[in-house]
């Protein structure tokens, strides 16, 4: 058998994340990529390209596996490391690693903010998620956020809306708000599936909305606390004021805090609420269970219908603020979240007779098209995907 360079093989890479490559290709490349030899090129050409401190092939464990991520997700982060028209053989090389390390799915792609602009959308693909929100005033007015300039703002009811910047929107309230009914008038913001926005409230709370979530809030905070409710998956970063707590509701819990940064996450109908937090303390309530004071790093769930709460370590804090920070990370994730979390940016359901038995361990914008994630994922070779208007069918590679 006549032995062909590296130079081919990194040509079939290419070929095989741009859709060129004929089966007889495919089975060529994953063949060669399964051979001690292509193990040992990988690993030299990534040592080379990343700087990587040598790793012997025999020693490519999960450890090993997440560390070289670690540091090649570095280098693409940086202006210029990696030219553009390189780019694709490069991530192609590292998402290999994992099938020959036979640890878990390894992909990588380049961080967002890194000055790549989102990709072109061929015909048949599905778009990423966007900045999209609307709000419904206690008074009954809707305002698409949307159709609001850049530097514009909107009065209405009280409030006063301004747009300081593409997906952010700014609150504060007019001379003349006034709320004396006995029970608060509440606003309410809402994002659709494949929607996300960044709300700073009244009293200077910043609040980023992931897709389909709710936040209401009271027309005027009272004097004695800040009380808003919550469903979805949405971020605080609570303006501190220790004479009016902030109190976020979701369904039967509570989480009371005086200033801090933390998440709440709850699933239909809220009968599940996540909470993490990553500075500051806060107080978590709901039903009949004690109330339990989170400290930084730790990590509660609550189950409404039995009122069982449970505090634990959150072990990954990057994984709570990746989707506001725009991008998805999984960490030894399994199918059935990575669907949830595709299904909701994109706006697409996910077919299939069984649920794959995957973890995916890896970083990925969320602005580009779903293919190009799809298409990470099908690198293992044992999971294939198929496209067709909002549906995505999944049989085995």
């Amino acid at each position: 058998m006549i032995s062909k360079s590296t130079a081919y093989y990194n040509g079939l890479i290419e070929g095989y994340l741009n859709g060129q490559c004929t089966p007889e290709q495919e089975k060529e490349l994953w063949m060669y990529l399964s051979s001690s030899r292509s193990n040992k090129t990988i690993l030299d050409q990534l040592q080379k390209k990343f700087d990587l401190d040598a790793v012997a092939p025999q020693l490519l464990d999960g450890g090993n596996s997440k560390r070289i991520f670690n540091k090649i997700t570095e280098a693409m982060g940086r202006p210029g490391r990696i030219p553009k028209q390189g780019y694709i053989k490069w991530l192609g090389i590292a998402a290999m690693l994992v099938v020959l390390a036979g640890t878990i799915i390894l992909f990588v792609s380049r961080a967002p903010g890194g000055g790549s602009a989102p990709q072109k959308l061929v015909k048949g693909d599905v778009p990423p998620g966007g900045n999209r929100g609307v709000m419904v005033l206690a008074g009954g007015a809707r305002i698409d956020f949307e159709k609001i300039t850049i530097g514009d703002s909107v009065k209405e009811s009280g409030l006063v809306i301004a747009k300081t910047g593409e997906g952010e929107v700014r609150m504060r309230t007019a001379g003349n708000a006034v709320d004396t009914g006995e029970q608060p008038q509440m606003n309410t913001i809402q994002t659709p599936v494949g929607g996300q926005y960044k709300v700073t409230l009244s009293d200077g709370t910043t609040v980023w909305m992931n897709a389909g979530s709710v936040l209401k809030f009271p027309v005027t905070f009272t004097d004695t606390e800040r009380s808003v409710q919550a469903e979805g998956e949405l971020y605080f970063e609570v303006a501190k004021d220790a004479a009016h707590p902030f109190k976020v509701k979701t369904g039967e819990q509570v989480a009371e805090v005086l200033g801090t940064h933390f998440s709440v996450k709850s699933n239909a109908n809220n009968a599940i609420v996540k909470t993490t937090l990553l500075e500051g303390r806060i107080r978590i309530s709901g039903g009949t269970a004690q109330p339990r004071i989170l400290e930084p790093g730790e990590a509660s769930e609550f189950k409404a219908k039995t009122s069982e709460l449970k505090v634990t370590v959150n072990k990954n804090p990057e994984e709570v603020t990746a989707w506001k920070n725009g991008y998805f990370l999984f960490d030894s994730t399994n199918f059935s979240t990575v669907q949830e979390q595709l299904e909701k940016w994109y706006d697409v359901t996910f077919l299939y007779a069984e649920v794959p038995q995957m973890q995916f361990f890896g970083k990925v914008p969320r602005n580009v098209p779903l293919s190009h994630v799809l298409k990470l994922m099908e690198m293992v070779g044992a999971i294939k995907f198929k496209i067709r208007g909002r549906e995505v069918y999944v049989t085995n590679g």
